[in-house]
């Protein structure tokens, strides 16, 4: 007796547990309410395989926010050159209904080593029976809220978003993470297009660079010799249209006042050629037996100086506002990616644009890690991050897959473990080039890293970008 009702004491809770199992996983995600500030690793989410884990204690890469109306077409543009092209009443609420009042658009794009391991984003992908790791070409997160609530796309109606990047190639697929299970789908072919903006830029520096800084008049000055020959100025136009123009000794050069023989000679010939200064010219005279050149620039006085003068006055201004065009077109385009990669995406979500890449002769063995003795025991279950592939790759190795390591000796290579606190640990490439054969004789075996404990800490973006440089 006390048998079976202790049989069906197990069963009652086991029916209890599988009750309660099914009834969690069956809650509406589009009625949660989630604050704007929230951010993706703020969520506490049970992914069946792979979790987005930041590794780092307050430290993200941060959300810029728009504020759109929904009832009208919205073209969001990020400095860096991405665009982001929100077609009227494209959001919606749990309901299906339309949103009448603002949407806020969070966005965030992560690029280098240190944006994918500060996300904590999984990287492991699978694909037509082949599974590897992402090489990025870029990452991006995209959220959407009104009045704190989350609001999602209308059916029929997509968000069209064109990433910038650096990286080239066709050989990019897109992808987009499913929130639930950990693993990433792939939506096709990504190529990569011309960054137009940035190129409309370089074409109107490049115009804009021509523009010269104007010459100020120079007044006539009674105490300097005149030289009023008959002069050729066919190639400077700009002289030719001067009235009343009065060639003067700028000081530099043979003085006429010294040389008054200049003044009884028969010149054949009379040319000039811009000289050093803003204003100056050489004039050079020639006859048969003679010739004479010295330095002189072209003199008004009054009223054609007057008129002179004010021309100046607002060519300069011209110039002074073409340069400050100039400089802001240049700090545009520097801030623009070479690249864009244009996706439509049909929900809010965080988004890829990945190669995998998979070496079959790639070494496999169980990796180790020390971190000596004044870390304490429990530190060596840290994940441990290995940056390869030009840095675009960033696998993430907890304590539980460390068994499963794998890694291509003959790529770049480095190591960085966060360890508590923001503490970090290193393996450098020289590390790896000094364990070279050593780490090659390992393939099904066992290696241990051992790791360099740094004294500094990760407090921002920038700490760990200048920490991964420096491997």
């Amino acid at each position: 007796m006390k048998t079976f009702l202790l049989f069906c004491f197990f069963l009652l809770i086991t029916f209890s547990l599988a009750f309660q199992n099914c009834t969690s996983g069956t809650t509406n995600p589009k009625s949660s309410e989630i604050n704007s500030e929230t951010s993706i690793d703020e969520i506490s989410l049970n992914f069946e395989g792979q979790k987005i884990t930041p590794p780092l204690n307050s430290v993200n890469i941060p959300f810029q926010d728009f504020i759109v109306t929904n009832s009208s077409d919205n073209t969001l543009n990020l400095n860096n050159g991405t665009t982001i092209e929100i077609p009227s009443n494209t959001f919606v609420d749990a309901k299906g209904d339309i949103i009448k009042s603002e949407v806020i658009i969070s966005y965030r794009e992560f690029h280098t080593a240190a944006d994918l391991l500060i996300s904590g984003i999984p990287m492991k992908a699978s694909h037509n029976g082949i599974n590897g790791d992402m090489q990025t070409a870029g990452m991006f997160e995209i959220k959407a809220y009104s009045n704190n609530l989350e609001v999602f796309v209308a059916e029929g109606k997509s968000v069209g978003v064109n990433m910038a990047t650096n990286v080239d190639g066709d050989n990019y697929d897109f992808w987009e993470l499913n929130l639930k299970t950990g693993a990433w789908a792939n939506l096709g072919n990504s190529a990569a297009q011309e960054n137009l903006e940035k190129q409309k830029a370089q074409k109107e520096i490049a115009t804009l660079s021509k523009i010269k800084i104007p010459t100020p008049p120079a007044k006539f000055d009674k105490t300097k010799a005149v030289l009023n020959f008959d002069l050729n100025l066919e190639d400077y136009p700009e002289l030719k249209s001067m009235k009343n123009v009065f060639w003067q000794f700028t000081g530099k050069g043979k003085n006429p006042k010294n040389n008054p023989w200049i003044f009884e000679e028969k010149w054949t010939s009379g040319d000039i050629k811009k000289g050093s200064r803003g204003n100056e010219y050489i004039m050079y005279l020639k006859n048969e037996n003679k010739n004479f050149s010295t330095t002189v620039c072209p003199s008004q006085k009054g009223k054609e100086f007057d008129e002179a003068l004010s021309n100046y006055e607002n060519a300069l201004k011209d110039y002074k506002s073409n340069k400050t065009t100039k400089e802001e077109r240049i700090n545009f385009m520097e801030r623009q990616s070479k690249f864009v990669r244009s996706f439509q995406i049909q929900n809010m979500g965080i988004y890829n644009c990945d190669a995998l890449i998979g070496n079959p002769e790639a070494l496999a063995f169980q990796a180790k890690f020390d971190f000596g003795s004044d870390i304490p025991i429990a530190h060596n279950k840290v994940n441990v991050y290995l940056i390869t592939n030009d840095a675009r790759s960033v696998i993430a190795y907890p304590y539980s897959k460390r068994s499963q390591f794998i890694l291509d000796p003959n790529m770049d290579n480095q190591l960085i473990a966060i360890l508590p606190n923001n503490k970090y640990a290193t393996f450098s490439q020289d590390d790896f080039d000094a364990n070279f054969e050593e780490i090659k004789n390992s393939n099904g075996k066992v290696f241990t890293f051992k790791m360099n404990v740094e004294t500094e800490t990760i407090e921002n973006v920038e700490d760990l970008t200048v920490a991964m440089a420096a491997l």
